[in-house]
């Protein structure tokens, strides 16, 4: 009756990332609840998070969304100790009913632009429970506007008419 000492390791590795699957699909769907999307960069893993390169690229990215009036909140990563490096981390929170067509089109503009410098660098968009990978101007405007029509049609869902209690079928018995 002896097993493997790692077996009960790599069952509790394996349930932990199930949870972290579980807990990810569910914040993708408050997000979308909410009316808001995530948007992150795939960067290179050569790419320096905490480098000067990265950050002016996020900085344009952070600037275009703040000119076109973009409601979006950026994660940030800190880290303790004497020689830690923190900073803004590739990853955006995106408000749809803030993203115009102009604002969709500068956005697109700007991560086409790092795409074709960096060629290893794609886009992720997640909305509820899809997800897209964009590596061109046309791929990532139309997610952008995907996601603006999804966020539209989920805001007239809520808008509709709800039954009223007396109108309300009453239960079997």
């Amino acid at each position: 009756m002896s097993s493997d000492p790692s077996d009960w390791k790599e069952q509790a590795f394996a349930a932990y990332l199930a949870q972290q699957k579980r807990n990810e699909a569910a914040e993708r769907r408050r997000l979308a609840e909410r009316g808001e999307i995530s948007f992150e960069l795939l960067l290179s893993e050569y790419d320096d998070l905490a480098g000067d390169e990265v950050r002016l690229e996020l900085d344009k990215i952070s600037t275009t969304l703040k000119s076109e009036s973009v409601s979006y909140s950026q994660t940030i990563m800190a880290l303790d100790g004497a020689d830690a490096v923190g900073g803004p981390l590739p990853e955006y929170i995106i408000v749809l009913k803030t993203l115009a067509t102009p604002a969709i089109t500068a956005l697109a503009t700007v991560v086409a632009a790092l795409i074709l410098r960096k060629p290893a660098t794609k886009a992720r968009l997640r909305i509820g429970d899809v997800e897209a990978e964009m590596a061109s101007f046309d791929e990532i405007k139309v997610a952008l506007e995907y996601a603006k029509e999804y966020a539209a049609k989920a805001a007239e869902a809520d808008k509709a008419p709800q039954p009223t209690a007396l109108e309300q079928p009453k239960p079997s018995e």
